[in-house]
This record gives C-alpha cells, sequence and structure tokens, in this order.
C-alpha cells in the first residue's frame, strides 16, 4: 500500500483538519527576537510613506484576511488595491510575509492607521478558526512589536478603547473610524481570532495546545489493531489498519480532538505516516523501533534473526546503533532479534541479550571513525522522514519534522553524538537545522532555481496537483496570466523537479519546475526594428511563439505553427519572430484569402495586378513557411545575390516589396509578437 507521506507532513506545515499538520512545530512566545520569514513589499501606491518612530505607534491591530494568505498577500501588491498592512501570516504555519516597513503608514485600519501596526491573519471560507501554529507566530510577532515600540501586551475588545488605553492590541472591528471613540469600523473582522488564545501564547503557556505522555522521537507501540488517520480526528480519512503492538516514532502532537489527544506517527516498519489515538497507545518498553542501543559485550551482526543466518560483521561496546526491525523470534534458538543500524554503517540482526539501552542517554557524545560523506556547501535531500533540530543531539530541540524528498545544502558539520552523526542542513522550505546522516543522501550539482517565498508565474496552462507526482490528483490549472508564491520544494519525482505554489486564486498544490518562471524574469519584449540582422537567431520556442499568437488572436490559424518558424531559423539561421511577423503581415493572421485558399501565408509569387491567381500554391502551412524562406534566405538574405541589400527588413523591402512601409509594418508585428513572450 501506497501511503500519501507528502500528504500528511507537508514541510511547510500544510492544514491537516484544523490547521494542523504532522510536520508543523508548535512554539510559544518566549524571545523577542523579529519571526519575520520574508520581506515582500506592498505596491508604493497602497501605503504612505512616513518617518514614524517609536513615539508615534502605539497600537496593533489585528485583521483576518477572508482569502487566502497568496491572495492577500498579491493583492497588496497590486497597485489598484489601495489597501494594505505591515505583516501577513499564514494558517497551516506561521509563515510570516513583512509587506510595509513599520516606519511607514500601512492602510488597513481607515483613520487608525497613522499610529498603528497592521497584521493580517490568513483565514479562508470554512476554515474552522486558526491553527495553534498561527496563534503562536502571531504572539511571537507580537511580543517582539510590543517590545520594539513599548507598546501594552493588552488586548481590548471595545472601540473606546483608544480613548482610555495609551496603547495596546484590538481587533479591527475594534478601531475606531478617525479616532472618534463614540464610532468604530463597520466590519467583523477579525473574524473568528480568539483573544484568549492569543493571550494564553503571551503568557508563555502555549494556548490550548495539550499535554501529553509522549515526547517527539519517543518509541512507542499500539496496544490493538487500530485504524490511524490522516487528521486528528476520526472524521478524516483512515490511512491504514495497523496491527497490535505496532511499533512507531513519535513525530508530532499532542492535539485535542474527539475528546481525547492524537499523536503523529511514523511506523517505520509499514512506511506509514498517520495520527493515532493516545488511548491505544503506550510506551514501547525495552527496545523498540528508534531505541538507541550500545552492545554489552562483542556482538555479532547477523543477516537475519537467526544463529543459522551468516555472520557480516561484529560490533564493541562502543558501538551506537539505532533499532529499526523486530522484535523476531524462531525454531532455531532460543534468541529474541532485532534489527540494529550501526553508526558504523553496518546494519543487520542482533541478540536482544546482547544488547542494551545506551547509557549516554541524550547527551551523550560519542565519535564514530567511518569517512565523512558529505561535505559543506554540499547538496542533500532526506530519503526519509528526520527531524531538524537546534542542536547536533536527540532531546527537546526539534525545529521542524521534514519528510522524505526535502533538498537543502550542508551548512556545518559533521558531528558526532547520540549515536548518530549530524550534519547542519539549510532545506530549501526555510527550515535549517541538524539532520542524522544516515536519512541524509547527496543531491549532485543541481542548483534550485527558485526559494521559499519567491513569486512565480506559469509559462503555460499548467497542471496543478495534489501531491508532486504525475499519479497525484489534478486539483487546478493555472494559465500564464497567474502568478504564486512558493510554500514548499524541491520534491523530485517521475522525472520532473516539482514545486508546491500557492496560486493568487487561492488554489495550493504541486507543479513542474520547466513550466515556473521567476515573475520578475518576464522576458522583456525584444529590441527590433528595420535595421536589425534577420539572419541572427532569437532565443525562442515553438510553443512561446503559438502562445503569443493566442494572446492577440486566440482564433488566428498560425496557432501551431510555432515549431516550424524555429526549425526553419534552426536550419538557415533566419530570426524565427520575423518569420512569424512577415506571415501575420502578409496573411491577416492566417486569415486572408490567399493563405486559406492557397495555404500561401506570406503572399508569395502575387503581383500587384494579379493578387490572387498568381500567388503560389502549396500543400499545407508548414510546406509554404519552408519553400518561402528558402528563396528569402537564398535571394535576400544571401550576400552575392543582385536583390541582396543587407540582411534586414530595410533591405528586403528594395526589391521584395512595392510597398515602400512594408519594412516597417512587419517590424511594428514583431514587437507586437515580441510583448507577448
Amino acid at each position: 500500500m501506497e501511503i500519501p507521506r507528502r500528504k500528511l507532513l507537508q514541510s511547510a506545515g500544510a492544514s491537516l483538519g484544523a490547521g494542523v499538520g504532522l510536520g508543523t512545530a508548535t512554539t510559544t512566545a518566549s524571545a523577542a527576537s523579529d519571526p519575520t520569514d520574508r520581506w515582500l513589499p506592498a505596491h508604493s501606491s497602497n501605503y504612505s510613506a512616513s518617518n514614524r518612530t517609536k513615539s508615534d505607534i502605539n497600537w496593533i491591530v489585528i485583521h483576518y484576511t477572508v482569502g487566502s494568505y497568496a491572495g492577500a498577500i498579491n493583492w497588496f501588491r497590486n497597485s489598484s488595491a489601495n489597501v494594505s498592512a505591515h505583516y501577513v501570516i499564514r494558517n497551516s504555519d506561521g509563515h510570516t510575509t513583512k509587506m510595509v516597513d513599520e516606519s511607514d503608514v500601512a492602510w488597513h485600519a481607515s483613520g487608525f492607521n497613522s499610529n498603528s501596526i497592521g497584521i493580517e491573519h490568513e483565514w479562508v471560507e470554512g476554515q474552522n478558526g486558526f491553527s495553534d501554529a498561527l496563534y503562536s507566530r502571531s504572539a511571537q510577532l507580537i511580543e517582539f512589536l510590543a517590545e520594539k515600540y513599548d507598546i501594552p501586551k493588552n488586548y481590548y475588545t471595545s472601540h473606546t478603547a483608544p480613548c482610555d488605553a495609551e496603547g495596546g492590541i484590538i481587533g479591527h472591528m475594534h478601531a475606531p473610524t478617525n479616532s472618534w471613540c463614540s464610532r468604530s469600523n463597520s466590519t467583523s473582522c477579525p473574524g473568528p481570532y480568539d483573544s484568549d488564545r492569543l493571550m494564553a501564547h503571551l503568557e508563555g503557556d502555549g494556548g490550548d495546545e495539550p499535554e501529553g505522555p509522549f515526547e517527539l522521537e519517543q518509541p512507542v507501540r499500539t496496544t490493538s489493531t487500530l485504524d490511524v488517520y490522516e487528521s486528528p480526528r476520526t472524521d478524516s480519512s483512515v490511512v491504514a489498519t495497523v496491527d497490535a503492538n505496532s511499533a512507531a516514532r513519535v513525530i508530532n502532537g499532542p492535539e485535542a480532538g474527539d475528546e481525547y489527544r492524537w499523536w503523529g506517527l511514523h511506523f517505520v516498519s509499514e512506511g506509514i505516516w498517520a495520527w493515532a489515538g493516545e488511548p491505544w497507545l503506550e510506551d514501547c518498553p525495552g527496545f523498540c523501533h528508534g531505541t538507541v542501543v550500545t552492545p554489552t559485550s562483542t556482538t555479532n551482526v547477523r543477516s537475519g534473526p537467526s544463529i543459522w543466518y551468516s555472520v557480516r560483521t561484529s560490533v564493541e561496546t562502543d558501538a551506537v546503533g539505532t533499532v529499526t526491525q523486530g522484535p523476531q523470534t524462531n525454531d532455531h534458538d532460543d534468541y529474541t532479534w532485532w534489527h540494529v543500524e550501526w553508526n558504523d554503517g553496518s546494519e543487520g540482526w542482533s541478540a536482544a541479550s546482547l544488547l542494551e539501552v545506551s547509557t549516554t542517554g541524550g547527551s551523550g557524545e560519542r565519535e564514530t571513525d567511518t569517512e565523512a560523506r558529505f561535505e559543506p556547501g554540499e547538496r542533500v535531500y532526506t530519503t526519509d522522514v528526520v527531524t531538524a533540530r537546534s542542536e547536533p543531539a536527540v532531546g527537546d530541540n526539534v525545529i521542524h519534522t521534514q519528510p522524505a524528498d526535502v533538498y537543502g545544502q550542508v551548512s556545518d558539520g559533521p558531528v558526532d553524538a547520540d549515536g548518530f552523526r549530524w550534519w547542519r542542513v539549510e532545506y530549501n522550505n526555510d527550515v535549517d537545522g541538524w539532520s542524522p546522516d544516515r536519512y541524509l543522501a547527496s543531491g549532485g550539482d543541481y542548483e534550485p532555481p527558485f526559494s521559499i517565498g519567491d513569486e512565480l508565474r506559469a509559462t503555460t496552462t499548467l497542471n496543478v496537483r495534489a501531491d508532486g507526482s504525475l499519479e497525484a490528483d489534478v486539483v487546478g490549472t493555472v494559465d500564464e496570466t497567474t502568478t504564486g508564491i512558493v510554500t514548499n520544494g524541491i520534491v523530485t519525482r517521475d522525472g520532473y523537479i516539482w514545486w508546491e505554489l500557492e496560486w493568487e486564486t487561492g488554489l495550493r498544490g504541486w507543479s513542474v519546475e520547466r513550466y515556473l518562471e521567476t515573475a520578475s524574469d518576464r522576458r522583456v519584449p525584444l529590441p527590433f526594428d528595420v535595421e536589425t540582422d534577420l539572419t541572427e537567431p532569437v532565443d525562442v520556442t515553438g510553443a512561446e511563439l503559438d502562445a503569443a499568437i493566442e494572446a492577440e488572436r486566440p482564433n488566428s490559424p498560425l496557432i501551431g505553427l510555432g515549431n516550424t518558424f524555429v526549425a526553419v531559423q534552426n536550419e538557415y539561421g533566419i530570426n524565427a519572430i520575423y518569420q512569424l511577423a512577415h506571415a501575420i503581415h502578409e496573411s491577416a493572421w492566417g486569415k486572408s484569402d490567399i493563405a486559406q485558399d492557397h495555404n500561401n501565408l506570406f503572399g508569395y509569387g502575387a503581383e500587384d495586378d494579379c493578387p490572387y491567381e498568381c500567388a503560389e500554391r502549396y500543400d499545407s502551412f508548414e510546406e509554404c513557411i519552408w519553400a518561402v524562406m528558402d528563396h528569402v534566405y537564398e535571394l535576400y538574405l544571401t550576400p552575392g545575390n543582385w536583390r541582396y541589400n543587407g540582411p534586414t527588413l530595410e533591405g528586403m523591402n528594395v526589391y521584395y516589396a512595392t510597398d515602400p512601409e512594408w519594412d516597417v509594418k512587419i517590424a511594428d508585428h514583431y514587437r507586437t509578437v515580441a510583448s507577448n513572450l
């Protein structure tokens, strides 16, 4: 059974159920550091440039977007929006974009703008409140701003507060209009935003996050046959049914749901990532999958769980390993066997009686003699679900749980500790932390062209899928006019490189890299005039030419000929855009009588006194392009022929056409095509 692990474990914290993702780590506001993830400025026409100082800023205004995170960001960057906020926070994982500098006045609360900072919180129709990740980040940001500007951390729910208090936190609906305390804004914003949960985070108790008996990375097992779920509630999809005593590793939680606590688990042997209810889980006594062990004496490592299997190697008492499979028994001996991956790179089965839980616990340090696999600066990717930690050691230091297939760059290491070799990796999804060597592999020389937070656009009509795979469902399509924000990547699968984007339309999903480009890299129209050398090829594809035609004339018969123009360019060196512009001019975008009846796109052979009957006939548009461009090349663009007056439109005009403005008209069509590339 193939389990959709990325659907469960979006490294950017994709929503699972009520804003909860297995890959989302929740932290409370404890230090007043700037939690902003990126700076993406709003359009300058949507805010007032100013020079506000600490004394000018007294209030923080809470908003909700009533639309997607990417949609809000794109709207604030639209010159016609006439609205903005200083910050926008994503619901799924708390990702935060700063859009207006605090010294400037964002347009978010009418007459209350000049002395406040506005924070937008993502909320879409049908969303069940806000995630704890959002409240946590909201609290971190408010903590930072409150300390920076001496703003009291009090939340007011009355529009008279600005007249009675020196400052604080207030919802948009209670922010007075034009600073009149007798009149508040006619809005329900910030909707379901819960001020009590915010204050709980600000006070440091973690809000509504339930406590529990387990910790991240702790090995547990099921107490009975059990359905495990995609989200922490029983009305979500069942991922699988696991047997009693199935071992797992805790990778997230707890989360409250259906009157009990839930834990995000990785069932290692089964390859399953899912949520399970706490009443059906227990601590794994002795050894379990994920337990760090050491030999009690020199111990054989065998190819199978029996003394009948061959000895692969042996390990000494200073070795450290991690249990990955077992227990297994057999009819040939009286031992219980566990499969262990050792820190020297060996792996195999050893008898339980010769193993013990490592006494170094979560703080011991052991050096390994194996050669370092990576170097700082090398690209790597995760081969399985793995934690990224703030320090190279096992303990309560998990920054984020990464799914498989996330790429990054090694920035430090190795460090050998707690039975693992650790590398610090700057992951492509903006996570920077220490991960064990065994869950990493070399990523080759590929350098990602994009980063989390980049604004991209599609280069053609493009499928958006639920996962980075051709087997994943298509959740929608976007066209080349649509922009989106990168939220996750990269994934390499099915021969493609995939990126997740949140599109301005509200659609979110995975698309293939080759059909994406940075929005700011949209091609500038190519310079062209009647003196441009037509024998210099241009960098253009057939698909781009077809798209440029369709942008101007959606029903033009010329659509589909782009590859032919490019093929002729490759053969003769004749500028492909010029060929198209020439055809547009002579055939009225492919719809002239000569084009339709004779398949003649260039009016070739036509005379002023015999424009229709004398025009050459061809079996197809493609045949016409090849034949006419061959003549153009030989007669008008090749030095030595008496018709040659330079490889330009101006030179061709001398003998090719009787219209003295022929060259200017084709140059105009050229620039029209180029403007759509």
